[in-house]
């Protein structure tokens, strides 16, 4: 059984992991679109999805993948370090269904074929 002294520790120790250890969250910085600044704190900017998936994408390259890294490079096993990372990538980059074409709306508009004559 564990007591309150040991389980105080065990916050303390919980609470002071290194931020590439396996059971840490991955954080990311939100920046302003096409640009080095970041969004602010209490701003909450309203990304387009482009925009969104752009600022996604550079947290996987800049921050995700540089903790894996670290994580493997302190001794983590790799397996733990990689499922972290694939569990940010699938949170992150859900997978939606493919429009392959087959119906005539994209994006709420429809597709028309318009042909212009010049009239004399």
């Amino acid at each position: 059984m564990v007591g309150f002294p040991e389980m105080i520790k065990l916050l303390v120790l919980l609470a002071s992991l290194p931020f590439f250890h396996p059971e840490s969250e991955i954080k990311c910085l939100k920046y302003m679109p096409g640009s080095d600044v970041e969004v602010p704190a209490g701003i909450v900017f309203q990304y387009t999805p482009a925009q969104w998936r752009d600022n996604q994408m550079r947290c996987y390259c800049e921050i995700a993948k540089q903790m894996e890294r670290l994580c493997i490079r302190a001794g983590y096993s790799s397996a733990r370090c990689k499922a972290k990372t694939n569990t940010w990538v699938q949170r992150n980059f859900p997978i939606s269904p493919v429009n392959n074409g087959s119906d005539n709306e994209r994006d709420g508009r429809a597709n028309f074929i318009l042909n212009i004559r010049p009239t004399y």
